[in-house]
């Protein structure tokens, strides 16, 4: 049995202990708020069965601070819009995080900037997929306002019981990001130019937090160390005629937020235009990070989380172990297996489920303004409505295709309690996923597959193979 002796390590992050080395990823937003305030039940119990499953440290998804420069925030009302009930739900939050030994910190976002229409940015720019739209330019106050939003923000966060918070974000090209690119920021003020100029807003975000919440309450900053793009919606899958961040300067920025009082950085590549870096999809091979986020870690003192495609228990505890990185972040894989870090740090990570990196329940749904689910897990963000419960009264239950779907449901009725009998007609499980997963690297779609049989055996399922069924 693997010992991941690395991955279970405590991790200090300024003057706060983290139990191990496993980071949730903040995904989504608005979504995860009551129209009126505050947080769903479905997302605290969402956040909290990470926590059960073992995260040491969890991120929010992104929580909008300014509701006033932008009247349409894109990720749903502001902490300021309503902070009593904020505090209430955060409190329960992380008072139930809290029971299991996990730190929560509230990724709290500026803005969105030119990633979506109408939102105001640095500069006018070409907004994403929305060809002839410009972006209206932010004005000095404007700026200034929103400085403090994220501030007042993170003070309503800490009386919540958030353990820190992160600032959201110079990654995936939002607003941040969007005034550290020369690209997007062609500013003649004080928040443009030089590199530590278009750096300012993080700055004063920073010294306002550590001013309202003490020096000891630690703040992240989620960083793309490197854009990956040519021009604009051109992305580069080779890195090279690279227009928008470099590695290098992506490490300049790292040591400059470790000058202004940053905590850590969780870092990882890419933009909205150079998408299959900031999510990577399954043809990315797993832990391609490992080497960017080493040179950051060479360049700094502060930890740096690392995140994309770092689903791979084995790459994690190398990298942590050489001193490469010093926690793996996940997101889609904590959505595929909420107990992922549980699994891994009992020695049986052949019971993970393998998120396939498809990005269909998860970012596709996102993007098009549905909940967000996983396409291998229903229950994802979903817990209270598809919580399992076991069955009143047991039954026999037959099941017909052993396909994903067939699987599924035989799985589930089996956990429920049922007597299950599955039958497939070809010799072999799998129905779909055998030809999806035929191509070289769709090694996941492939594990999805050997997960699912080897789920059923355990639970037991009586299988039949090779068995046609009629209605006779």
């Amino acid at each position: 049995m693997q010992n991941y002796e690395y991955l279970g390590k405590p991790l200090q992050i300024g003057r706060l202990t983290i139990k191990n080395r496993f980071c949730m990823a903040p995904i989504g937003g608005g979504q995860h708020h009551l129209p009126g305030g505050g947080l769903k039940d479905e997302t605290i119990q969402y956040l909290v069965e990470r926590a059960k499953g073992g995260f040491g440290l969890i991120f929010t998804g992104a929580i909008a601070a300014d509701g006033t420069v932008d009247p349409y925030t894109g990720v749903g009302p502001t902490i300021l819009q309503n902070p009593d009930a904020f505090k209430m739900t955060a409190t329960e939050l992380n008072e139930r995080a809290g029971a299991y030994g996990t730190k929560v910190f509230a990724q709290i976002t500026m803005g969105l900037g030119r990633n979506y229409p109408n939102l105001p940015a640095p500069s006018s720019v070409h907004v994403f997929r929305h060809p002839g739209e410009v972006s209206p330019e932010l004005t000095r106050d404007q700026i200034k306002s929103k400085i403090e939003s994220v501030v007042k923000a993170s003070k309503i966060a800490k009386d919540s019981g958030f353990s820190g918070v992160e600032v959201h974000s110079i990654h995936w090209g939002y607003l941040l990001d969007q005034f550290a690119l020369s690209m997007m920021n062609h500013r003649t003020d004080e928040y443009g130019g030089s590199l530590e100029n278009r750096l300012r807003a993080a700055k004063e975000i920073l010294e306002g937090i550590k001013q309202e919440c003490g020096s000891d309450f630690p703040v992240s900053m989620r960083l793309g160390l490197k854009t990956f793009v040519k021009g604009f919606e051109q992305a580069s899958l080779t890195g090279e005629e690279e227009i928008g961040r470099t590695l290098e300067e992506g490490i300049e920025i790292a040591k400059l937020l470790e000058s202004y009082g940053y905590d850590c950085l969780n870092v990882d590549t890419g933009i909205y235009d150079s998408f299959y870096y900031a999510c990577p999809p399954m043809y990315m091979p797993k832990g391609y990070l490992v080497e960017l986020a080493a040179k950051a870690k060479e360049a700094v003192n502060i930890p740096i989380l690392a995140g994309g495609r770092m689903n791979e228990a084995d790459i994690a505890e190398k990298a942590i172990r050489d001193g490469k990185i010093d926690a793996v972040v996940l997101g889609r894989a904590a959505l595929a297996d909420p107990e992922y870090p549980n699994k891994v740090l009992t020695g049986h990570t052949e019971k993970i489920r393998p998120c396939i990196a498809c990005n269909q329940g998860c970012i596709t749904r996102l993007q098009q303004g549905k909940q967000p689910t996983c396409a291998v897990n229903p229950a994802a963000m979903r817990e209270v409505r598809y919580a399992l419960r076991p069955c009143v009264q047991p039954k026999k239950v037959v099941v017909v295709g052993g396909g994903v779907a067939g699987m599924e449901a035989a799985r589930t009725a089996a956990m429920r309690g049922h007597k299950v009998s599955l039958y497939e007609k070809n010799e072999s499980l799998g129905g779909n996923l055998i030809p999806g997963g035929s191509h070289s690297f769709k090694k996941e779609v492939r594990e999805l597959n050997a997960w699912y049989q080897n789920e059923l055996k355990a639970l037991p399922v009586e299988i039949h193979t090779g068995e046609a069924v009629t209605a006779d």
